[in-house]
């Protein structure tokens, strides 16, 4: 499989992707002064850092899921601004953090271009004015490894679409390749663009890109340590087109790369 390594120099040949509007991303760490672990959801344009969640939007979004290796899951308490949750310390262990912006329908209007979101076209008498209709489902997993690594995260957790580690990034390193694998409906999605950025990288610009092979895998080279997130954004028709046009499925899986 060809390696693929985009990074900052690459501008010239013009193989930096522009970075799409509000990357969806997740994070946590356990808090010594509270005693807490505290996650936050990401939802900007402006990664890594946080930002409130636009009110009329809070409703869309369902509470941090925290996975253990076992496959238990519980739902952290939003505390704070509304894109922070914190549960219980977390001990030893590896775990899967889960944020999700629950399935929502919108309809973006000829005249201004401007989107009508939680209405689909069996919402209108009228639509004249209905350019298209979109289901988008967004989700977003944070792999942590506290003291050890486990090979759980390399298995996708249920989502409609994942990015999944072919083994636990506690291993990747800087300059050596690891493969990623996207899945669809629990299938490989093949030709899929992956993109990746990391903190630190320039701002509305992606430091990797790469696309998938028949079985949903692409090969990474990270150049820099630090916190990655990689990205993926599908889209399909909807089954039903009388209700509406497609189906926008995306996606961001983040970790740490050591030196």
């Amino acid at each position: 499989m060809k390696t693929r390594k985009i990074f900052a120099a690459a501008i010239l040949a013009g193989a930096v992707c522009s970075a799409q509007a509000h990357m969806f991303w997740v994070d946590g760490a356990n808090d010594e002064k509270t005693g807490k672990f505290v996650a936050k959801m990401g939802y900007s344009d402006d990664f890594p850092n946080y930002e409130p969640i636009m009110q009329e939007r809070v409703h869309l979004f369902a509470p941090v899921t925290l996975i253990h290796k076992d496959g238990q899951k519980k739902e952290l308490a939003q505390s704070g601004e509304n894109y922070r949750y914190e549960g219980e310390k977390l001990g030893k262990g590896t775990y899967i953090l889960l944020a999700r912006q629950n399935p929502m329908y919108s309809l973006k209007k000829r005249s201004d271009g401007k989107w009508i979101i939680d209405k689909n076209k069996l919402d209108l008498k009228d639509l004249s004015d209905v350019q298209i209709c979109r289901l988008m489902t967004i989700t977003s997993k944070k792999i942590l490894n506290l003291g050890e690594a486990d090979d759980f995260v390399a298995k996708p957790v249920g989502e409609k679409i994942e990015i999944v580690p072919l083994q636990n990034p506690a291993s990747f390193r800087v300059d050596k390749p690891f493969k990623l694998q996207v899945l669809a409906d629990g299938k490989p999605l093949e030709r899929a663009k992956l993109t990746g950025t990391f903190a630190g990288f320039l701002e509305d610009k992606r430091a990797f890109y790469g696309m998938t092979d028949a079985q949903g895998i692409t090969e990474v080279v990270a150049l820099r340590p630090g916190f990655w997130v990689f990205e993926v954004i599908y889209e399909r028709p909807y089954p039903d087109a009388a209700k509406c046009d497609k189906e926008t499925l995306k996606t961001t899986l983040g970790f740490d790369i050591k030196e």
